[in-house]
Protein backbone atom coordinates (compact mmCIF):
# COMPACT_ATOMS: atom_id res chain seq x y z
CA UNK A 1 0.00 0.00 0.00
CA UNK A 2 3.09 2.50 0.88
CA UNK A 3 6.58 2.64 -0.21
CA UNK A 4 6.76 -1.11 -0.76
CA UNK A 5 4.33 -0.59 -3.42
CA UNK A 6 6.33 2.04 -5.59
CA UNK A 7 6.50 1.30 -8.75
CA UNK A 8 9.89 0.41 -9.93
CA UNK A 9 10.69 3.15 -11.91
CA UNK A 10 14.13 5.50 -10.99
CA UNK A 11 12.13 8.62 -9.70
CA UNK A 12 10.72 6.33 -6.72
CA UNK A 13 14.22 5.93 -5.44
CA UNK A 14 13.83 4.22 -1.81
CA UNK A 15 17.07 4.57 0.31
CA UNK A 16 18.39 1.01 1.59
CA UNK A 17 16.59 -0.65 -0.98
CA UNK A 18 17.94 -2.08 -4.56
CA UNK A 19 14.83 0.25 -5.98
CA UNK A 20 15.47 2.60 -8.59
CA UNK A 21 18.85 4.90 -7.47
CA UNK A 22 20.06 7.52 -5.57
CA UNK A 23 21.30 10.39 -7.30
CA UNK A 24 22.81 13.78 -6.09
CA UNK A 25 19.41 15.50 -6.10
CA UNK A 26 18.26 12.83 -3.16
CA UNK A 27 21.01 13.40 -1.37
CA UNK A 28 19.53 13.18 2.36
CA UNK A 29 22.64 14.88 3.61
CA UNK A 30 23.64 17.73 1.04
CA UNK A 31 26.24 19.89 1.39
CA UNK A 32 24.30 23.63 1.80
CA UNK A 33 25.62 26.68 -0.16
CA UNK A 34 24.39 29.89 0.47
CA UNK A 35 22.48 31.92 -2.21
CA UNK A 36 23.82 34.77 -3.10
CA UNK A 37 21.36 37.70 -2.89
CA UNK A 38 20.58 39.97 -5.71
CA UNK A 39 21.78 42.99 -4.12
CA UNK A 40 25.16 41.61 -4.89
CA UNK A 41 24.74 41.12 -8.42
CA UNK A 42 22.41 43.82 -9.34
CA UNK A 43 25.09 46.22 -11.17
CA UNK A 44 25.58 43.20 -13.24
CA UNK A 45 22.83 44.03 -15.97
CA UNK A 46 20.57 47.09 -16.85
CA UNK A 47 16.66 46.43 -16.17
CA UNK A 48 14.24 46.65 -18.74
CA UNK A 49 10.39 46.59 -18.92
CA UNK A 50 9.09 42.91 -19.39
CA UNK A 51 5.55 42.09 -19.85
CA UNK A 52 5.66 38.70 -22.44
CA UNK A 53 3.30 38.76 -25.20
CA UNK A 54 1.70 36.00 -24.56
CA UNK A 55 -0.37 36.84 -21.38
CA UNK A 56 -4.04 36.80 -22.19
CA UNK A 57 -5.95 40.52 -22.10
CA UNK A 58 -9.29 40.74 -20.45
CA UNK A 59 -10.53 41.97 -23.75
CA UNK A 60 -9.38 38.45 -25.50
CA UNK A 61 -11.17 36.14 -22.56
CA UNK A 62 -14.59 36.63 -24.31
CA UNK A 63 -13.68 33.87 -26.69
CA UNK A 64 -12.26 31.46 -23.76
CA UNK A 65 -13.31 28.10 -23.60
CA UNK A 66 -13.02 24.80 -21.88
CA UNK A 67 -9.82 23.27 -22.11
CA UNK A 68 -8.62 26.55 -24.17
CA UNK A 69 -5.68 27.34 -21.67
CA UNK A 70 -3.97 23.91 -22.32
CA UNK A 71 -4.32 23.70 -25.89
CA UNK A 72 -3.90 26.98 -27.04
CA UNK A 73 -1.95 29.28 -24.04
CA UNK A 74 0.52 26.76 -22.38
CA UNK A 75 4.22 28.00 -23.34
CA UNK A 76 6.92 25.42 -23.27
CA UNK A 77 9.98 25.43 -20.81
CA UNK A 78 13.13 24.22 -22.32
CA UNK A 79 15.42 22.94 -19.85
CA UNK A 80 19.57 22.80 -19.38
CA UNK A 81 20.80 20.10 -18.41
CA UNK A 82 17.08 18.14 -19.39
CA UNK A 83 16.13 15.49 -16.78
CA UNK A 84 15.40 12.26 -18.86
CA UNK A 85 13.31 10.08 -15.39
CA UNK A 86 11.55 6.97 -16.58
CA UNK A 87 8.66 7.44 -14.78
CA UNK A 88 7.25 10.97 -15.66
CA UNK A 89 7.15 10.79 -18.91
CA UNK A 90 4.14 9.20 -21.68
CA UNK A 91 3.80 7.83 -24.64
CA UNK A 92 1.41 8.35 -27.57
CA UNK A 93 1.97 6.13 -30.69
CA UNK A 94 5.61 6.77 -31.83
CA UNK A 95 5.48 10.15 -29.84
CA UNK A 96 7.00 10.57 -26.33
CA UNK A 97 5.79 13.69 -23.92
CA UNK A 98 7.11 15.53 -21.43
CA UNK A 99 6.43 18.25 -18.94
CA UNK A 100 9.41 19.95 -19.67
CA UNK A 101 11.76 20.11 -22.97
CA UNK A 102 15.12 20.02 -23.64
CA UNK A 103 17.30 23.36 -24.25
CA UNK A 104 20.20 23.32 -26.31
CA UNK A 105 23.54 22.81 -24.78
CA UNK A 106 25.32 25.50 -26.50
CA UNK A 107 22.53 27.83 -26.01
CA UNK A 108 22.73 27.90 -22.59
CA UNK A 109 26.23 28.43 -22.31
CA UNK A 110 26.18 30.60 -24.63
CA UNK A 111 23.72 32.40 -22.48
CA UNK A 112 25.48 31.90 -18.87
CA UNK A 113 28.88 33.25 -20.70
CA UNK A 114 27.27 36.46 -21.48
CA UNK A 115 25.84 36.97 -17.80
CA UNK A 116 29.39 35.94 -16.14
CA UNK A 117 30.87 38.47 -18.69
CA UNK A 118 28.91 41.31 -17.61
CA UNK A 119 29.17 40.14 -14.19
CA UNK A 120 33.24 40.12 -14.33
CA UNK A 121 33.13 43.67 -16.16
CA UNK A 122 30.48 44.85 -13.47
CA UNK A 123 32.66 43.80 -10.47
CA UNK A 124 35.57 44.20 -11.39
CA UNK A 125 36.82 40.39 -11.63
CA UNK A 126 35.16 39.62 -8.34
CA UNK A 127 33.51 36.19 -8.98
CA UNK A 128 33.89 33.77 -11.41
CA UNK A 129 32.12 30.59 -12.39
CA UNK A 130 32.18 27.52 -10.47
CA UNK A 131 30.15 25.47 -12.35
CA UNK A 132 26.20 25.39 -14.10
CA UNK A 133 23.95 23.75 -12.20
CA UNK A 134 20.57 24.81 -14.30
CA UNK A 135 18.86 27.25 -17.30
CA UNK A 136 15.10 27.65 -18.09
CA UNK A 137 14.29 29.00 -20.98
CA UNK A 138 10.68 30.58 -21.59
CA UNK A 139 10.32 31.94 -25.36
CA UNK A 140 8.14 34.83 -26.24
CA UNK A 141 7.70 34.66 -30.46
CA UNK A 142 7.47 38.39 -30.36
CA UNK A 143 9.68 39.60 -27.73
CA UNK A 144 12.48 37.71 -27.00
CA UNK A 145 13.47 34.59 -24.55
CA UNK A 146 13.76 34.83 -20.62
CA UNK A 147 16.18 32.92 -18.87
CA UNK A 148 16.83 31.59 -15.61
CA UNK A 149 20.51 30.61 -14.64
CA UNK A 150 21.41 28.43 -11.47
CA UNK A 151 24.85 28.44 -11.01
CA UNK A 152 27.59 28.04 -8.37
CA UNK A 153 29.93 31.19 -8.24
CA UNK A 154 33.18 31.56 -6.61
CA UNK A 155 33.31 35.49 -4.58
CA UNK A 156 37.07 35.89 -5.13
CA UNK A 157 37.42 38.08 -2.52
CA UNK A 158 36.45 35.94 0.15
CA UNK A 159 36.61 32.36 -1.49
CA UNK A 160 33.28 31.19 -0.29
CA UNK A 161 31.01 29.77 -3.01
CA UNK A 162 27.37 30.85 -3.91
CA UNK A 163 24.47 29.17 -5.40
CA UNK A 164 23.60 32.15 -7.81
CA UNK A 165 19.57 32.58 -8.66
CA UNK A 166 18.39 35.41 -11.44
CA UNK A 167 16.61 35.88 -14.15
CA UNK A 168 17.67 37.45 -17.29
CA UNK A 169 16.02 38.79 -20.54
CA UNK A 170 17.54 38.43 -23.52
CA UNK A 171 15.42 41.15 -26.42
CA UNK A 172 14.41 39.79 -30.13
CA UNK A 173 16.92 41.84 -32.49
CA UNK A 174 20.43 42.70 -33.29
CA UNK A 175 22.80 44.27 -30.70
CA UNK A 176 20.31 44.35 -28.11
CA UNK A 177 21.85 43.74 -24.72
CA UNK A 178 20.94 41.35 -21.84
CA UNK A 179 19.10 42.70 -18.86
CA UNK A 180 17.09 41.94 -15.77
CA UNK A 181 13.32 41.73 -16.49
CA UNK A 182 11.70 43.86 -14.02
CA UNK A 183 8.87 42.30 -11.45
CA UNK A 184 11.01 38.87 -12.08
CA UNK A 185 13.57 38.69 -9.26
CA UNK A 186 13.60 34.95 -7.79
CA UNK A 187 12.83 34.39 -4.19
CA UNK A 188 13.94 31.80 -2.54
CA UNK A 189 12.02 32.53 0.38
CA UNK A 190 9.06 32.63 -0.63
CA UNK A 191 6.20 30.39 0.86
CA UNK A 192 5.39 27.54 -1.72
CA UNK A 193 2.12 25.89 -1.48
CA UNK A 194 1.76 22.29 -3.39
CA UNK A 195 -1.73 20.86 -3.66
CA UNK A 196 -1.68 17.40 -4.42
CA UNK A 197 -4.91 15.32 -6.28
CA UNK A 198 -4.93 12.19 -4.27
CA UNK A 199 -7.70 10.35 -5.70
CA UNK A 200 -6.79 6.70 -5.68
CA UNK A 201 -3.23 7.09 -5.39
CA UNK A 202 -2.34 8.00 -1.75
CA UNK A 203 0.83 6.14 -2.04
CA UNK A 204 2.02 8.83 -3.81
CA UNK A 205 1.24 11.37 -1.50
CA UNK A 206 2.41 9.45 1.26
CA UNK A 207 6.13 8.34 -0.90
CA UNK A 208 5.67 12.33 -1.30
CA UNK A 209 5.79 13.59 2.71
CA UNK A 210 8.46 10.60 3.37
CA UNK A 211 10.63 11.94 1.11
CA UNK A 212 10.49 15.46 2.06
CA UNK A 213 11.10 14.34 5.88
CA UNK A 214 14.38 12.97 4.56
CA UNK A 215 15.39 15.36 2.78
CA UNK A 216 14.96 18.45 5.13
CA UNK A 217 16.99 18.58 8.68
CA UNK A 218 15.02 17.86 11.69
CA UNK A 219 14.85 21.45 13.03
CA UNK A 220 13.84 23.17 9.60
CA UNK A 221 10.99 20.56 9.71
CA UNK A 222 8.38 23.03 11.15
CA UNK A 223 8.39 25.19 8.31
CA UNK A 224 6.56 22.14 6.27
CA UNK A 225 2.54 22.30 7.34
CA UNK A 226 0.40 19.47 5.43
CA UNK A 227 -3.15 19.28 5.77
CA UNK A 228 -5.84 17.35 3.43
CA UNK A 229 -9.34 17.69 2.77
Amino acid sequence: MYDDELPNAKSCFKEGANQGYKNKHMNTNPVKIPFLEHTAVSQALLSCEYRPSYLLDAATLKSFRKYHGVSRHVKRTHTFPFPFVKGVDSECGKQRYFTQFPLDEEEAWSVVEEYVDSLKKSYFERYSLHSVTRVVKKEDQRKGARYFIEAIITDLLSGKRYNLAEYVFQPRGNNLPMCYPQGMQWNNTADVYLILTAKNLVRWVHHFIKNMEKNCPRNERRAFTCDYL
